[in-house]
């Protein structure tokens, strides 16, 4: 598994929603996890399931679907874990048949044990993507 981590900068956390967007689509597609669906929609802000419906739907033409912890874990391909807890991210790198982990991760905790335990790269965002930060979440929908 070749695994990433992006840590998070409160003001740029839309840039890097679409960022990982964008890093799963390179990759040929993939998995976009969070803890709850609740989390996902506020992370796109998503207020109606029909909205939610729209945006799996374009997430899907690029290759990307959504999952949360109750429809289960990613086990395979490539995954985008977002702003989740230590202990699932433990859960979820225990499979093997992960291709590529990118961890959209809290700045809160320290997730060095885990960087090093997995020999992550530290990405950071493009310096024209830090330059501004956006007015709301981004529109996938």
């Amino acid at each position: 598994m070749n695994a990433y981590i992006l840590l998070d900068e409160p003001d740029l956390r839309n840039h890097a929603m679409s960022f990982a967007m964008d890093w799963l689509e390179e990759k040929g597609g993939g998995t976009y996890f969070s803890e709850t669906k609740d989390n996902m929609c506020g992370m796109f802000d998503i207020l109606t399931e029909s909205q939610m419906d729209k945006l799996q739907s374009n997430l899907a033409e690029r290759g990307i679907r959504l999952l949360w912890r109750r429809k289960g874990v990613p086990t395979r391909g490539n995954v985008v874990a977002a702003y989740i807890g230590p202990e699932r991210l433990a859960e979820i790198t225990k499979y093997s048949k992960l291709d590529n982990l990118l961890v959209l991760a809290w700045g809160k905790e320290d997730w060095s044990d885990w960087i090093e335990a997995n020999g992550a790269t530290r990405l950071s965002l493009p310096e024209k993507e830090r330059k501004t930060a956006p007015v709301r979440p981004p529109r996938h929908i």
